[in-house]
């Protein structure tokens, strides 16, 4: 049974505001970029910096909300939210919200937390808040990005679900393994804990929320169930505050 697709991808329009939007990510990836090289030149390989580590997570930020825009996220995610206040008197639609949040807590405020060193890292709640929404943010359009492109080759509902939910899940293992916990994240891993994090955490979050997207087409509540587990992340490894930053060539000195 072929199903309608739930991303439309951008008409591009030179005046419109999603083809300013996207010029103004361009414009503000590029610049992060060029601050990154020039915060790390001469910077001792894998040697972790605060600034660079805001800094990678606004550049994700740029360019997971500049593929949303291209490949219609951003507006599905917009119309959405209009939408959900017609399911507020459905209980069926009321219980599966209840339960993803509740699969949310469960995993990345118990489960993730078991896992998890800050080693002695202080908690800065404006920074983990300010953070945790960048990263969730990005999270969110890169999942539903992924969904989006699968929709361009499949078009059976529950085909497009088992096929972004092994996309995400093999792009999220490199992701986080290859540059995120390297040059974003701080050091906060259990490595007895990985294996435990993915089945017990992760894989339950895109199993709940892929489902919850599917049957009931709402972007915006999948980028908050994101966007909650991400806050828990943040908050457990104590994210490090922008207060600790150091800025290359200046007098500040962490």
């Amino acid at each position: 049974m072929i199903s309608e697709r739930l991303f439309t991808p951008l008409s591009f329009e030179l005046l419109s505001w999603q083809s300013s939007l996207l010029a103004i990510l361009v414009v503000l990836f590029i610049a992060t970029t060029v601050r990154i090289r020039r915060q790390t030149k001469g910077q001792v390989p894998d040697t972790y910096n605060v600034y660079a580590a805001w800094l990678r997570g606004f550049q994700y930020f740029c360019a997971s909300v500049g593929l949303g825009l291209i490949l219609g996220v951003v507006e599905k995610i917009i119309i959405s939210f209009s939408n959900t206040t017609s399911e507020i008197k459905n209980p069926a639609w009321i219980g599966f919200t209840l339960a993803c949040i509740l699969v949310e807590i469960i995993a990345y405020y118990i489960i993730w937390p078991m896992g998890t060193l800050h080693h002695g890292r202080k908690l800065h709640i404006p920074s983990v808040v300010v953070f945790a929404l960048l990263w969730g943010i990005s999270d969110g359009f890169i999942f539903l990005s992924i969904w989006a492109l699968v929709e361009f080759f499949v078009s059976i509902r529950w085909l497009i679900a088992v096929i972004s939910f092994i996309l995400i899940a093999t792009y999220k293992g490199i992701w986080q393994s290859q540059y995120w916990d390297i040059h974003v994240s701080p050091e906060h891993n259990i490595p007895e804990w990985n294996l435990r994090k993915v089945l017990f955490a992760h894989i339950p979050n895109l199993l709940v929320t892929l489902t919850y997207l599917s049957i009931y087409e709402s972007a915006g509540m999948f980028l908050i169930f994101q966007i909650i587990a991400i806050m828990g992340s943040a908050y457990f490894m104590r994210f490090p505050a922008w207060t600790t930053i150091t800025i290359k060539g200046n007098q500040k000195i962490q």
